[in-house]
């Protein structure tokens, strides 16, 4: 029993021992790899120190030529602004000779323009002549046709400004002699024995005509210029502003169909030889005349 129990201890320190081996072979590898790490991590440093050293130099160098490049920038720069001061301003001067080109352009443009309408005109303005003077041509035969024209409608104005007024047609002076003892005689030429003058005539009008009341007077002149049996009232007489006593008068309503009248006319005192003239006037205006010569 105690044999065991001693194998058993024996055992176990072996392991021990074992075990303590291992450890201690394992921590003497370690310290030989320390070592080694050690002494390149130490010419690691060195190296690294010699790089930092360059680097430092490398960047001093960097820095000065930093610095000189940033020189030369600003100088580039300073460069770049003047060349663009003078860029910009042969700009505006090229802006300024191209904006003056461009008006004279248009001003060229609006030159050719107006010489192009200008012959454009010439030549409707030829044409316009030809037009004119074949209008003129024209005209001058419209004209002569015109005035042959208002030379017949003047004539046809004329003509129915004749028609419109009434006309006195076949006037007739009938003399009578009344006597005492004898049956009366008619158509008596000695002026002494005339005591009734009977005047007939025929009063018309035309298509032109109006129709209506129309005041018809009539006057008889002794040859010496007198009214026979002048009358208290008076009529005007047409163009002439003239109030004048007149020998016998009528009114009569002419509806375009002829009107006969006959005036009696009687001589209280006797009559002078001579010339008498029978007028007859229609609403103021001379329309015939008669004469009636007695001896």
């Amino acid at each position: 029993m105690e044999t065991q129990q001693d194998d058993s201890r024996l055992k176990k320190q072996r392991n021990g021992l074992i075990i303590l081996g291992v450890l201690l072979g394992l921590s003497i590898i370690g310290i030989i790899i320390f070592m080694t790490r050690s002494g390149r991590l130490a010419d690691e440093k060195e190296m690294a120190l010699s790089e930092n050293q360059l680097l430092v130099i490398e960047k001093e160098n960097l820095t000065e030529e930093k610095q000189n490049l940033e020189a030369n920038v600003e100088e580039l720069n300073n460069r770049i602004r003047e060349l663009q001061e003078t860029k910009e301003e042969e700009l505006r001067e090229k802006d300024v000779r191209i904006a003056r080109l461009s008006r004279v352009a248009a001003e060229v443009s609006a030159l050719r323009d107006e010489v192009a309408a200008y012959k454009l005109m010439e030549e409707q303005y030829e044409q316009l002549q030809k037009d004119f003077a074949e209008l003129q041509t024209e005209l001058n035969t419209l004209k002569i046709e015109h005035d042959e024209l208002a030379e017949e409608y003047q004539k046809l104005t004329d003509s129915v400004q004749l028609a419109k007024p009434m006309q006195v047609y076949n006037i007739n002076s009938l003399t009578k002699w009344n006597r005492w003892l004898c049956a009366d005689r008619f158509n008596v030429e000695r002026a002494r024995r005339v005591d009734e003058t009977r005047i007939n005539f025929e009063i018309d009008g035309s298509l032109f005509t109006h129709t209506g009341e129309r005041d018809v007077h009539l006057i008889m002149e002794t040859p010496a210029g007198e009214i026979v049996n002048p009358s208290q009232e008076t009529f005007v007489i047409t163009n002439s502003e003239i109030d004048s006593p007149y020998t016998k008068m009528r009114t009569i309503d002419y509806q375009n169909e002829p009107v006969y009248l006959r005036f009696n006319i009687q001589h209280e005192e006797r009559l002078d030889p001579g010339t008498y003239v029978v007028k007859v006037y229609i609403d103021g205006h001379l329309t015939r005349t008669s004469d009636l010569r007695l001896r």
